[in-house]
């Protein structure tokens, strides 16, 4: 219940910043496992997407200062994925490439793995993940408030290594998707 508290807490101070500067709202798509799925018998078109509010703590006059709320959502093979994140991140913009947005985001965040393991009854250590993620994004604009984004995520993924046995517990992954202004 803590944990509830310090996140609504967290998001409540966004929407209060977000009040005085611009904000961001993100949505976006794993390529890999949309067109092609994965090693571990997921399809394509399986889902794994990540909403994303960015708030603006700094803005200068080439670059911005983001504090950052996110949520990851997948629904994978062997059991759902759930990851709740908060970070911060740095934006900015080339006088050269002026209509490209580039950035990077560092994230930290729970990881929720197994069917109804955070919505239902059980909490369990082995299903609940502590991670950390970097982010580095593109956008282009395709609209006035509305831009097309590209994604390479690289995040520390524990519960790969105690539910699969793999080595790498560092998994990189490329999204695209939409960021709306507001």
């Amino acid at each position: 219940m803590k944990k509830v508290l310090l996140t609504l807490c967290l998001f409540s101070f966004l929407t209060i910043k977000g009040q005085e500067s611009q904000l961001q709202l993100s949505i976006y798509q794993d390529l890999r496992l949309l067109f092609f799925g994965d090693e571990r018998g997921n399809s394509a078109l399986t889902p794994n997407m990540v909403l994303r509010l960015d708030a603006e703590a700094f803005k200068f006059k080439k670059h911005q200062i983001h504090l950052s709320f996110g949520i990851e959502y997948a629904d994978l093979n062997s059991s759902n994925f759930l990851r709740f994140f908060l970070g911060f991140g740095h934006t900015f913009e080339l006088s050269f490439l002026d209509k490209f947005a580039f950035g990077t985001f560092i994230n930290h965040g729970i990881i929720f793995r197994g069917k109804g393991s955070f919505f239902g009854n059980k909490l369990t250590d082995e299903g609940n993940f502590m991670g950390l993620s970097i982010n580095f994004e593109m956008s282009y604009p395709i609209a006035k408030k509305l831009r097309l984004i590209g994604i390479i995520q690289t995040v520390d993924r524990r519960d790969l290594t105690i539910r699969f046995n793999a080595t790498d517990r560092i998994r990189t992954s490329g999204f695209m998707g939409v960021k709306y202004s507001f």
